[in-house]
């Protein structure tokens, strides 16, 4: 996971909540909707709030980290909305209203959650456990594997010879990963971030 920090939210949610000061989520229209996920979806550099893959405004949807069922007074709330993807069997399509240890607003999603070369995933605390279960982010072990050795050999660098790198070349290349290209991160790059920095002696 990478850290999301929430900006202000869409001029459109703040003028309809304004309008409608007793709604709740579902009463939101369409566009407002679609607002508040674009909104996001630049804010997370184009990546979802859990595993990091990438997205669209169409292949994705907004996700209260604090869920409705249980928290319905922060349903309208913009910095409770992050954007996620919409696959079947995982982040928010697995959680439904199961409750998450770790935020993705939270800096402990980068050093609680970490990565392994071969695709797994393990968290450090039971927070970071409980997020992990929640978000079902075990099950996608392959595609990330796949998907980390397409950034690593993308590079020019050899996966069997990463772990030889000297810390300054790592240093580059998470600088390079970490960088967004036209507002956007590559798939899974966070992932690979986290491999990266610890891989450092």
């Amino acid at each position: 996971m990478r850290q999301i920090n929430k900006g202000i939210e869409p001029s459109e949610f703040t003028t309809w909540k304004r309008g409608n000061p007793d709604s709740l989520y579902s009463d939101l229209p369409h566009p407002e909707r679609r607002a508040i996920r674009q909104s996001c979806i630049d804010e997370q550099l184009g990546l979802c709030c859990y595993c990091c893959r990438s997205i669209t405004i169409d292949d994705s949807s907004n996700e209260h980290l604090k869920d409705r069922d249980h928290f319905p007074q922060h349903q309208l709330d913009y910095s409770n909305i992050t954007a996620s993807c919409r696959l079947s069997g995982r982040c928010n399509d697995f959680r439904n209203n199961q409750a998450i240890g770790i935020s993705p607003l939270d800096g402990a999603c980068e050093t609680e959650i970490t990565y392994y070369l071969s695709g797994k995933i393990k968290g450090l605390t039971d927070s970071a456990r409980t997020t992990i279960s929640a978000t079902n982010l075990k099950s996608l072990k392959e595609e990330r594997k796949g998907m980390v050795n397409a950034l690593i050999w993308g590079s020019g660098e050899n996966p069997d010879e990463l772990e030889l790198l000297e810390n300054d070349l790592i240093d580059l290349f998470i600088a390079e990963l970490d960088t967004p290209i036209d507002g956007t991160l590559s798939s899974y790059a966070p992932v690979l971030v986290s491999i990266l920095k610890s891989l450092k002696g």
